[in-house]
């Protein structure tokens, strides 16, 4: 799991790096079976990866939709 975890942080540094994002969502099946130890996993060596000035400005989540996230997202675009 750590080069799984490895490889996401990277991403997410990469992200935090270019965007200044507040917040990353993790999601997928690994996220899903053990969500609280991969983000944790993730935040701590992202954490390490980016710049100074954005170490302690964001947070890594977990989504809570799962699988469901694309029913609820198309069915939210579909209101009227």
């Amino acid at each position: 799991m750590n080069r799984e975890a490895g490889g996401d942080a990277h991403a997410v540094a990469v992200a935090i790096n270019l965007l200044a994002a507040d917040c990353v969502v993790l999601g997928g099946g690994l996220v899903e079976a053990l969500p609280k130890i991969f983000q944790e996993e993730v935040e701590s060596a992202a954490k390490s990866r980016v710049m100074a000035s954005f170490r302690n400005r964001f947070k890594v989540a977990t989504a809570r939709l799962g699988d469901d996230a694309a029913i609820f997202g198309a069915a939210w675009f579909a209101k009227p």
